[in-house]
């Protein structure tokens, strides 16, 4: 079964769509508990601080005024960045429950449709976007050199980069297999089209980035760069019919973004290895383009025929084709 159609192989009826909303919700909620909670503990183990008041008094300094790169990064701010990964990872027992209890299919379904990972694809996807990214950044060090500075806090970047290593991967899961996953899916059901398939969940996930700093401050080049990748990602699973190759440069690109190169348009500092004083933004969309240049030529191209995502007729798009409705 291709992984595209693979809501086909459930129940659509429409009033399960509707009361998976606020089973999402309710995962949303939790989640956002889950980070509070996590925040407060690091800063009152590791702030010293005495009892929830003072907790509280901490957190609240450290919002109204954040951390910034060049400052000395404490274990609370580490833990908060480690808590907010994985907390973008449980964001995806919403559509996991939905699949597994509301539409009866396998949770599976929602990575790979019925067939095994490709390891070799996510692996090969990997690679091709950190050599792509690599090269992107060399050139703009040479470029514009003047303006990067290097980390004097070796500890703090290897923290972070540690972090990184483990739980990106477990953060780029989360959202694919929401945007890329359940959302592509269930639109897949309802259309036919590939341009709403490709336009709905690219639109869903830039716009759940809307509120962030980077989109204020980054100007209508980081807006570009972001509707560019995300318009991409989304086609990269339709294209190859699963979530491996959007994971493996999804988690390449969050290496690099969160760990190598930040600057002052970022929503959350870290102690990434350099800082960009003046950052090329109006240079990113060219930047994405070459990335999604050399990553096609080398992952995509010859390899996935065009017609083998075509929806076979009588399988979705249309729910009252499907013989599994009545159940």
């Amino acid at each position: 079964m291709m992984f595209i159609e693979a809501a086909s192989k459930g129940r659509n009826d429409v009033w399960r769509y509707v009361i998976a909303v606020p089973v999402f919700c309710l995962v949303v909620g939790l989640d956002v508990l889950f980070l509070i909670l996590a925040t407060l503990v690091s800063v009152w183990v590791f702030k010293d601080a005495h009892g929830l008041i003072d907790a509280l008094d901490l957190f609240a300094a450290g919002v109204q005024d954040p951390w910034r790169w060049g400052q000395p990064y404490s274990t609370a701010d580490a833990m908060f960045f480690a808590a907010y990964l994985v907390s973008v990872f449980l964001l995806a027992l919403g559509p996991v429950a939905a699949v597994r209890y509301l539409h009866k299919r396998p949770v599976r379904s929602l990575v790979v449709g019925d067939r095994g990972f490709r390891w070799g694809l996510f692996g090969r996807s990997f690679l091709i976007g950190l050599v792509g990214l690599g090269a992107g950044t060399a050139v703009e060090f040479v470029a514009n050199g003047e303006s990067y500075r290097i980390t004097s806090d070796l500890g703090a970047f290897l923290t972070l980069a540690a972090i990184v290593l483990v739980l990106v991967p477990l953060q780029v899961l989360g959202e694919e297999v929401i945007f890329r996953g359940y959302i592509l899916q269930s639109v897949a059901w309802f259309s036919r089209l590939p341009a709403v398939r490709l336009l709905v969940p690219a639109v869903l996930f830039f716009g759940i980035h809307l509120g962030g700093k980077e989109m204020s401050e980054g100007g209508p080049g980081f807006v570009t760069h972001y509707v560019i990748v995300s318009l991409y990602l989304t086609w990269l699973a339709m294209r190859t019919d699963g979530l491996e190759a959007g994971l493996g440069l999804h988690i390449a690109i969050n290496y690099v973004a969160m760990s190598i190169v930040t600057d002052d348009a970022r929503t959350v500092s870290l102690p990434a290895l350099f800082f960009a004083a003046e950052p090329a933004m109006d240079a990113l969309p060219l930047g994405a383009l070459w990335l999604i240049a050399i990553h096609y030529w080398w992952v995509i191209r010859g390899r996935f025929p065009v017609d083998q995502t075509r929806t076979p007729v009588g399988t979705s798009g249309n729910p009252a084709s499907s013989h599994n409705e009545s159940s």
